[in-house]
């Protein structure tokens, strides 16, 4: 039985549609985001459920990162989520250096200090946990027009797969979510237009939830659970590298 998760991102999208999918089930909570006012909000809501402590992390800051780590350790939660990320559109080398350095602090440095951290404490604890990444159906693919986001992805998948082996015999287990478009403002924040285009179908953050709460549930590995992007991942086993490189480019391309 949980008896506290820890969720990175919380203040919106996947990340809040879990905080509450856990508040629903009774189990306490400790959120984080940059948003201070979002958490407050997203606890008085809560609190009612579960519960709920919050404190603000930037994990693009090195600060804010320690931060998290220090909670980690602190509290012991059993259930980690680590939801935070974030992705610029475009080729990489028209990103400005911040925008290039944020994405790898978000999407690959926080996780994986995260995750080591959680597992070092849950075994010197002698505590059993599950840690849960949330990557992307990117991670199974280079993607250009959205290179660093995707290599970030592919790092967590294959980490996440890896650290499973390793510490599943001491009870803790690493769970890897891969969702495909999902209704958050990622998008909004990917593009610095004012009004990015839409681009296919999304699924909604609560369905993401529920798939991600019933992955921690079934303690299944790995969980690629757009239809769409399974498809095209089989496909793209059979074809040219370089053609589905093409096709995904052009994909992105449309959405900005």
């Amino acid at each position: 039985m949980t008896t506290l998760a820890l969720i990175t991102g919380a203040t919106s999208g996947i990340g809040e549609a879990l905080a509450k999918r856990l508040a629903s089930a009774g189990i306490p909570l400790l959120l984080t985001g940059r948003n201070n006012e979002k958490l407050e909000l997203l606890q008085r809501e809560l609190s009612r459920l579960t519960t709920v402590q919050t404190f603000s992390a930037d994990l693009a800051t090195p600060e804010g990162r320690a931060l998290v780590v220090r909670r980690i350790q602190k509290d012991l939660p059993d259930l980690l989520v680590l939801n935070a990320g974030l992705g610029f559109y475009g080729d990489s080398i028209n990103l400005s250096s911040q925008q290039q350095r944020e994405q790898l602090d978000v999407d690959l440095i926080a996780p994986t200090e995260q995750l080591l951290a959680a597992a070092r404490a849950l075994t010197d604890a002698k505590r059993p946990g599950t840690i849960l990444l949330v990557a992307s159906a990117l991670a199974f693919l280079p993607c250009p027009g959205l290179a660093l986001y995707a290599a970030a992805k592919s790092h967590l998948l294959s980490l996440g797969q890896a650290l499973d082996l390793e510490l599943s015999p001491l009870g803790i287990r690493v769970l890897v979510s891969c969702p495909g478009q999902v209704a958050t403002n990622f998008s909004s924040r990917a593009t610095t237009k004012q009004n990015p285009r839409k681009h296919g179908h999304k699924i909604a953050s609560s369905y993401a939830a529920e798939r991600i709460w019933k992955q921690i549930q079934e303690k299944k590995g790995v969980d690629l659970f757009d239809a769409r992007y399974a498809l095209f991942i089989r496909l793209a086993q059979l074809l040219p590298r370089r053609w589905v490189m093409s096709a995904l480019y052009s994909s992105i391309k449309a959405r900005i």
